[in-house]
C-alpha cells in the first residue's frame, strides 16, 4: 500500500483532477428598490380551522432535462399539502 504523500505526488505530477459542476448564473436578481412582501401571518403559525392559513414553498430541481419547479401549499393544521 502506497503512502498518502506518495499518491499525493502521483496525482500532482498526472494533473489528475476531479470533476468540477460548472456554476450557472442565477436567473433571479432581486430588486434592489422593491419593498418587501408583507408578513400577512404576523409569524404566527397556529390556527385552529382548517383552510383558514396556508403556508407556500417553491423550488427548483435539477433534471437532465433542465430544472423542474416544485411548488408546494401545506394547510397549517393537518400538515397535508393542499396545493
Amino acid at each position: 500500500m502506497r503512502e498518502p504523500q506518495a499518491v499525493a505526488r502521483v496525482i500532482r505530477e498526472r494533473g489528475v483532477q476531479g470533476p468540477h459542476r460548472r456554476r450557472r448564473p442565477s436567473l433571479a436578481r432581486p430588486d434592489k428598490k422593491a419593498r418587501p412582501a408583507p408578513d400577512l401571518t404576523g409569524r404566527d403559525f397556529h390556527t385552529d380551522r382548517p383552510g383558514t392559513k396556508l403556508v407556500g414553498d417553491i423550488t427548483f430541481l435539477p433534471t437532465d432535462e433542465g430544472r423542474l419547479q416544485l411548488a408546494c401549499w401545506p394547510a397549517l393544521v393537518t400538515r397535508e399539502v393542499v396545493g
